[in-house]
């Protein structure tokens, strides 16, 4: 296995972040890249692992802090960088993704299919980054179907022009990070390049949608919307909350992504043959997973596991897995 732990990528206005990359030995030429939502950070929680469960299903996994979370490569969990937090645009999360794939091909001697994993702000910024033709699908997670949503309070809009800068507090840090009104310019200035609804639409590569019905931060409407520009189902998972079950540190035994009440619609999902799906699919095991339990009388989901390899292979045609070389396989 090649594993690269707390690598460094250049991101947004040459702002050095860290990145993980995780190759298995028998490796099937997918490479998952996730992107973490506001206020998160790439070992927030349990994302780990989610990395584990994948990269144990033959997918390479990589993961990164945003190159303007308010993170540093010293100190990459919380927010110790509040100045770097408040300068942060979204456009500055869109060129990230770019600039990590970048690094990943960089790592490889063969560029692996991309299929871009996204949470709540990160699901957005993945979407938004669907046109990239190394991309071949997204699957997100409890998604942001707007940034013009972000902007719709026309009290707040005037007051954060008059101060040019407004705060938010981290609920589990206590943290009041700042958000310059920077911010704001750079999306009426880029609106056309953030309109997630205009790449839905148009976007003809496969998608999974994936949210909680408890979620309170981004409620399902945003799922239901996303859903209805792609005209693609979505997954909902009943019980779950914004991050699943997750919490961070992450010190207990155990997935916390687990709940005993059923997916709706999730018949669809294991009839669909399309990558995409595939991995929105081992998403959804991951999330209801209850490790090696047999309780939920409606769903087995770990009764479906070769179900989901059958169906990947034939997706894959029967093909002979492509395996990779890279340039730094005597670390591994």
């Amino acid at each position: 296995m090649f594993v690269l732990k707390n690598a460094c990528y250049l991101g947004s206005e040459n702002r050095s972040s860290l990145i993980d990359l995780t190759i298995p030995d028998q490796f099937s030429g997918e490479m998952i890249v996730f992107i973490h939502g506001f206020m998160g950070f790439k070992d927030w929680g349990a994302w780990t692992l989610m990395e584990d469960f994948f990269v144990s299903r033959g997918y390479g996994f990589c993961k990164f802090n945003l190159s303007h979370n308010g993170g540093t490569t010293e100190q990459p969990m919380d927010f110790p960088d509040e100045e770097a937090f408040g300068r942060n645009t979204y456009s500055n999360e869109k060129k990230d993704v770019r600039l990590a794939l970048n690094w990943i091909e960089n790592q490889m001697d063969i560029s692996p299919r991309f299929h871009l994993l996204g949470h709540s702000r990160g699901g957005g910024i993945a979407l938004l980054n669907a046109v990239d033709e190394r991309v071949v699908s997204v699957t997100t997670l409890a998604a942001i179907s707007s940034i013009s949503k972000r902007f719709e309070d026309d009290v707040m809009i005037q007051k954060w022009r008059e101060e040019g800068v407004r705060f938010t507090e981290n609920q589990r840090t206590k943290q009041k990070l700042p958000h310059y009104v920077s911010m704001l310019d750079d999306f009426l200035e880029n609106r056309d390049n953030l309109n997630i609804e205009a790449v839905c639409r148009q976007l003809q590569k496969p998608v999974c949608i994936i949210h909680g019905e408890a979620d309170s931060s981004v409620l399902i409407d945003e799922g239901e919307d996303l859903s209805r520009w792609l005209k693609v189902p979505i997954h909902r998972i009943s019980g779950a909350d914004h991050v699943f079950g997750a919490s961070h540190p992450w010190i207990k035994n155990g997935n916390p992504f687990r709940f005993s009440s059923r997916i709706r619609n999730y018949r669809s999902v294991f009839r669909r043959t399309k990558k995409a799906v595939v991995i929105g699919v081992f998403s959804i095991l991951f999330l209801t997973s209850h490790h090696g339990r047999k309780e939920n009388r409606k769903i087995k989901f770990t009764d479906r596991t070769d179900q989901i390899s059958k169906s990947r292979s034939r997706i894959e045609g029967n093909r002979t897995p492509v395996f990779v070389r890279y340039r730094h396989a005597a670390r591994s």
